[in-house]
């Protein structure tokens, strides 16, 4: 489940990429945000509260907090490396 979750912030975020890329195309630009909108109520509906609760109390499980951060990192760079790559 916390993959799933993982994987739905980041489509959230490469629809969110679309729209600032495409805030000039009307069509585009409503796709992208119902579709960014839709992932972001995704993610916070399956994201399972109570577990993240006790981790975020939890001291000793760093790595939970700096992992998903390398992730988001990670993805947002080969995104933007991509899209230059395609676009260029």
């Amino acid at each position: 489940m916390q993959a799933t979750v993982i994987l739905l912030w980041m489509f959230a975020g490469l629809f969110y990429i679309i729209v600032i890329t495409n805030f000039s195309k009307k069509s585009k630009l409503i796709s992208a945000t119902l579709g960014m909108i839709g992932f972001i109520v995704a993610a916070i509906v399956m994201t399972p509260l109570d577990r993240y609760v006790k981790l975020m109390l939890h001291t000793s499980q760093m790595i939970s907090y700096i992992l998903p951060v390398l992730m988001a990192v990670l993805f947002y760079v080969i995104s933007i490396v991509w899209r230059k790559k395609v676009e260029g």
